[in-house]
């Protein structure tokens, strides 16, 4: 009795027939996985031997493993493809056709083979690669979360890619029609709405296409959205949303499905022809032809909605577009059948290139005219949501804001006329005479619609005023998202790098409870007003990504938030390697060839207000003889060498750290530099570049040894006019 959907020798028989490539990409990948940990590891040995403080070294999944990219582009094809190559092949096919078992248990038992290869190869190569890292203890730094979502991603796509090659695999006969079908299948569809998308935006300047149906989004195919990014050099890090991951899922399950029935009805005559009939052979080769007839439609259709005719030049070019796709048209049907004769009989289906290139124009047109058609009165308004404009699309808060139901008459006329304004008046003159762009949501009886709209300052002020009227608003800036693992909050320091992220994520958190007990209104002041009185110490970074989509906020560390303030100061005291840069100052003295040594220092004084900040700097450089040092400023040598800086260091290194920054002076000192020596034996493993981030606390005068450093006016103004500048002692 045949078996239904699967059976256990067919799998195993799958499985055999594939560890030839399957056991090649597994070694392979694995290989990576641990050489690539290994490599970086020897690259950053000498660099970091002497700088424990720059470890654990941050590390991007996509980085460790880079292979898994592999997945989709080249081991899903080629062991889908290897699986079913019977159905190229007329002796096979009918063998495979006479088997006691039904089509879709002979089709799920050798799928599920391609499955178990890319979830071992793809899933087991990835968790290596962050193992891995586990023979190098305290090296690196990197979130599994990312890891796994990065692997699993890379299955999924390769899921769906496997699937459509598949399909393309039934829907042909022959290797080349095989590849064509099952590229047509994963781009096509895709590439179509792109450039419908982009035309109808580069028509309809009131509208966002950033926020059209997630349909329309070329991100959310994993497969386009990579391909795409890269060739763009856009960020990849779509391969960390989860909406593009379960977009695509479901697109690879719906193809599974149909290359399943499409396996079930197949003739065993259909191998090793171009296609299984007449009908699909033409819509091959017309829907080849039209993916080239995009570029000439959409020169024209621009022209056109450009309101300018064509030049001599463009309509040549028109002609030499269209000659190719005519030559493509043929091309493919020669190069799918092998046949001369075949081209006679393609012949009759050329007339349809046209046709399908004036119904794609038709389309556009006609969408251009709905679009630009909703034009609808304040009274026909329910409801406005400010999407963009307030802040930025990238803005936390406008974001979360942009979800606020705006109803009372003046944001309804605002944005209706807004609306009129953007459908009737040029993109220059809207500039010219000093209209604000705006992203809205607009609610009608036909539901939400995104519109960009131009407001001017009376119609912005409406709006704000509504907006600060709503309880969201306050909702939104009093109840921040807590971090930790899987929370999607992410947050830097600006001028911190030393900070780790488990500092960070503290800092985060006293920053969140201080804003409790300051209140919306000092707090919401707080941010408007970035600088103020008061330079920031530094600036709180914090990125909050939800569903695929990410959004940022700045906070300032300034002593108007006083907990966050002084956490912030105690965490960078004491992270402060002094030791580090004595010892790097040791080696300048050493270095016979060319040396260089930066040091910043910048002195905050909380002492008193108005609180000030002042800047003060000491550079030399070196080269060929140990201890011989020159002001970078001038050339003129420098006596005093490296002694203002260690001076400096040690001196402040003897100060107190604890107590209260605020009613103190703070002082910041960025150090760098580059130490050479013309000889090294094969156990000096002494790095040859410095970098290293100081915090201080001073109480009391500051350090002598800063009279030696170049300074600002402001800085000799108030401690004192004798404070000499480094071109007076250099000298």
């Amino acid at each position: 009795m045949k078996r239904k959907l699967f059976d256990k020798d067919l799998y195993l028989e799958a499985m055999r027939q594939l560890r030839t490539p399957g056991i090649f990409f597994l070694v392979v990948n694995a290989l990576a996985a641990i050489l690539i940990t290994m490599g970086r590891w020897v690259t950053e040995l000498e660099f970091v031997a002497n700088r424990p403080g720059m470890l654990p070294l941050t590390w991007d999944p996509m980085i460790m493993q880079p292979l898994l990219f592999t997945g989709f582009f080249l081991i899903a094809p080629v062991l889908t493809l290897r699986i079913f190559n019977f159905t190229r092949d007329r002796k096979g096919s009918d063998f495979y056709h006479a088997l006691p078992e039904t089509r879709l248990c002979i089709f799920f038992s050798f799928y599920a083979a391609v499955l178990t290869y890319l979830t071992v190869i793809i899933m087991g190569t990835g968790i290596l690669a962050g193992l891995s890292t586990y023979f190098y203890p305290g090296w690196f730094q990197f979130s599994w979360a990312d890891l796994l979502t990065y692997a699993f991603s890379m299955l999924v796509t390769s899921f769906y890619v496997a699937a459509a090659v598949a399909c393309g695999t039934f829907l042909s006969g022959t290797a080349f029609t095989n590849i064509a079908v099952a590229l047509l299948l994963i781009f096509a569809p895709r590439l179509i709405l792109l450039v419908f998308t982009m035309n109808v935006g580069y028509a309809c300047p009131v509208l966002n296409t950033d926020y059209l149906p997630f349909v329309f989004s070329y991100q959310y195919n994993m497969v386009f959205g990579l391909v795409g990014n890269f060739f763009s050099s856009l960020s990849l890090n779509v391969v960390y949303s989860w909406p593009s991951i379960w977009y695509t899922l479901v697109i690879g399950v719906i193809y599974t499905a149909c290359a399943a029935l499409l396996f079930h009805f197949r003739k065993s005559e259909a191998a090793g022809v171009a296609a299984p009939n007449r009908f699909l052979g033409a819509v091959y080769r017309l829907t080849v032809t039209f993916v080239f007839c995009l570029i000439p439609i959409t020169l024209i259709f621009q022209s056109v909605k450009g309101g300018r005719s064509m030049s001599s030049v463009e309509i040549f070019q028109l002609v030499v577009l269209y000659i190719v796709a005519v030559i493509i048209f043929f091309a493919y049907e020669l190069i799918a059948s092998r046949k001369v004769a075949s081209l006679v009989k393609a012949l009759p289906s050329l007339v349809f290139v046209p046709v399908l290139n004036v119904a794609a124009l038709v389309v556009l047109f006609s969408v251009v005219s709905m679009v630009n058609g909703y034009r609808p009165e304040a009274s026909e308004i329910s409801a406005v949501r400010i999407v963009e404009g307030m802040g930025g699309s990238e803005d936390y808060f406008q974001q979360m804001i942009s979800k606020a139901d705006l109803k009372d008459e003046a944001c309804r006329k605002a944005a209706s006329e807004g609306l009129k304004r953007m459908l009737e008046m040029k993109q220059s003159s809207l500039y010219n005479e000093g209209y604000d762009m705006y992203t809205v949501a607009i609610k009608t009886g036909a539901g939400w619609k995104y519109r960009n709209i131009a407001l001017s300052d009376e119609e912005v002020l409406s709006l704000s005023e509504s907006l600060n009227g709503s309880d969201i608003i306050k909702d939104v800036y009093m109840n921040l998202p807590k971090a930790g693992m899987g929370s999607g909050v992410n947050v830097l320091t600006q001028d911190a790098a030393s900070l780790s992220t488990e500092d960070r994520m503290n800092l985060y958190e006293t920053m969140r409870q201080e804003v409790q007990e300051m209140g919306f209104d000092a707090w919401y002041r707080y941010l408007q007003t970035f600088y103020g009185e008061n330079v920031p110490l530094d600036t709180m970074v914090v990125t909050v990504t939800r569903s695929g989509k990410s959004g940022s906020f700045r906070v300032p560390i300034k002593p108007e938030m006083p907990k966050t303030f002084e956490r912030y100061c105690a965490l960078r005291i004491a992270g402060t390697g002094v030791d580090n840069a004595l010892a790097f100052i040791e080696r300048l003295n050493k270095a016979d060839n060319y040396t260089y040594a930066n040091m910043t220092v910048s002195v905050w004084d909380y002492t008193e207000k108005p609180y000030e900040q002042f800047y003060l700097t000491y550079a030399i450089s070196g080269g060929g003889e140990p201890g011989v040092f020159y002001n970078q400023y001038n050339g003129d040598k420098a006596p005093l060498g490296t002694q203002p800086m260690s001076d400096l260091l040690k001196e402040l290194s003897g100060m107190k750290s604890e107590g209260s920054a605020i009613g103190s002076r703070i002082i910041m000192i960025q150090f760098n530099g580059a130490a050479y020596s013309r000889y090294y034996s094969d156990s000096d493993t002494e790095d040859n570049y410095f970098n290293e981030d100081m915090c201080f606390r001073v109480e009391g005068d500051l350090p002598k040894a800063l009279e030696l450093f170049d300074s600002d006016p402001k800085y000799r103004e108030k401690y004192g006019d004798d404070v000499p500048a480094v071109t007076e002692y250099a000298e």
